[in-house]
């Protein structure tokens, strides 16, 4: 079975899960199972939070190779905006990326808003590494192949 093939199976799968949030949270991770050059080279991995980061208001964590991406997955955009609105009172940190994912999308449209939710919060990340030891943090994308 092809990786797409089996990303597709999973999210077949997951369809079965009754919280549409859960349904997503594990979409995204499933997602990236398939093998694609739609990834930057930053990105490593992907996960499910544990229970102690959920609670924190954190769905997946992205490994990277600067350090953990967090991202928040909502279903609609207005839940996004809530949530949004929370994190700017200080109820949630303000590292975590969050993700509108449908329930019509794709593989390649859930690792797309993933990326994207994520990508700030990485260049974050990039810009805190080089201030603490005084140097530039070369990403792997920016290294000669």
């Amino acid at each position: 079975m092809s990786s797409a093939k089996y990303v597709l199976h999973l999210f077949a799968i997951i369809w079965q899960t009754d919280s549409k949030g859960r349904r997503n949270e594990l979409r995204a991770v499933a997602a990236f199972e398939e093998r694609t050059d739609d990834v930057p080279d930053w990105f490593v991995s992907i996960e499910n939070a544990s229970p102690k980061l959920d609670r924190a208001g954190i769905d997946v964590v992205l490994r990277t190779d600067a350090g953990d991406v967090f991202v928040q997955i909502k279903s609609h955009p207005r839940k996004a905006s809530v949530f949004k609105t929370d994190q700017a009172k200080g109820r949630y940190r303000r590292d975590i990326g969050v993700a509108v994912i449908q329930e019509s999308f794709t593989p390649q449209e859930v690792r797309r808003v993933i990326i994207d939710a994520a990508e700030p919060e990485y260049k974050r990340l990039l810009i805190k590494i080089s201030s603490k030891c005084g140097a530039t943090f070369i990403p792997a994308q920016a290294l000669p192949q």
